[in-house]
């Protein structure tokens, strides 16, 4: 079983805390120290066209035990880091099927990732490695990012590429079976998805410029708070508050549903774009910043975003996860798995 190659860096930053009410805290600024690990994962990509030849880890998610398993876009392998760093790779059956979003259902002992091109959901058993190939009912659709609610019952996507038909689909965990949800009229190309505390199935209209909330039959739709923002991937915090990240916008969107009303937090990077979003225990905002090639991080009860520039140059971070009181991140180009520990934020 190969180890991983891993390297250490400590990167300084300062924020502002602000209070519940807007103000300067009395502790004023903050200064932050982050430290990355970066493990290097030994599969290269399998696509012969693909000129980086990079493996490509794209999405990421965590399990019971501390070990981080992520889809590899390029190397038609879903892949497995244990704390310690030793990597397992599981293939799948289906060549060149381009794997993006990855999720777990722990009481199933279920790993799903979702082929673009491919157009399928991976089954994939956590215990054994079994691996399941679950066709989509509509062709070329390019399933995209996958989330799991509490009864099981695993959402996703479809039109992940620019221009695609966009719609949603669940996928029954005990039948196998895939059900379509249609969109009340023509929408375009869909990116991310998550599931709020009172189990709203959330989605992001990229093309369109709005996300959509889908609740027991019912679809309801808002409008970014701005025209052209690209919205990319969205969270929701404890309080049912939705968090977008805008990759042409270079801010993170606040959603509060109950009244429709919008905040936005801008990003300190100029065309950063960020990425990957995910919120922490601790409702810290987490994203990713693909242009600037930096972790960024809005600390919970604070207006002011913070970010830190990855060691690895050019590394292109994707997706972002906590995962055992740290968080971990995927480089694209990098062909890595990164970690960071902000002392305050981070719990290790």
């Amino acid at each position: 079983m190969p180890r991983l190659a891993c390297w250490s860096f400590a990167i300084p930053a300062i924020f502002a805390l602000f209070g519940c009410g807007g103000s300067d805290d009395s502790r004023g600024a903050v200064a932050l120290e982050a430290t990355f690990h970066e493990f290097a994962v030994p599969v290269e990509g399998n696509v012969p066209s693909d000129p980086t030849r990079s493996g490509w880890p794209d999405d990421l998610i965590g399990d019971d035990l501390g070990n981080i398993w992520f889809a590899q876009y390029r190397s038609n392998e879903i892949g497995r880091m244990t704390p310690d760093g030793q990597y397992t790779g599981f293939p799948v059956p289906t060549a060149n099927s381009n794997m993006d979003s990855i999720a777990i259902d722990l009481s199933r002992r279920t790993i799903w990732v979702s082929q673009v091109t491919g157009n399928q959901i991976v089954r994939l058993n956590m215990d054994t490695g079994a691996v399941m190939e679950i066709p989509v009912p509509t062709a070329n659709v390019k399933p995209g990012d996958l989330a799991v609610a509490n009864d099981g019952t695993v959402w996703f996507t479809e039109g992940y590429d620019v221009g695609a038909s966009g719609q949603i689909a669940r996928l029954d965990p005990v039948t196998n079976t895939v059900t379509e949800v249609r969109m009340p009229g023509p929408r375009r190309s869909f990116d991310g998805m998550t599931i709020d505390p009172s189990g709203g199935v959330w989605f992001v209209e990229l093309d369109d410029n709005r996300i959509g909330r889908y609740s027991e039959g019912t679809i309801t739709e808002f409008d970014l708070p701005r025209p052209n923002v690209s919205p990319t991937n969205i969270g929701s915090d404890k309080s049912g508050r939705i968090w977008v990240d805008e990759q042409s916008g270079n801010a993170l969107a606040i959603l509060d549903p109950a009244t429709g009303g919008w905040g936005e937090v801008p990003i300190p990077t100029s065309a950063c774009r960020p990425t990957g979003l995910a919120l922490d225990d601790d409702d810290n905002v987490w994203f990713t910043e693909l242009g600037a090639n930096k972790i960024g991080v809005l600390p919970s009860g604070s207006s002011t975003i913070v970010d830190f520039p990855i060691p690895t140059l050019g590394s292109g971070p994707e997706d972002i996860r906590p995962i055992g009181g740290a968080i971990y991140f995927t480089e694209r180009y990098g062909n890595k798995i990164g970690q960071i520990s902000v002392p305050g934020l981070t719990r290790r």
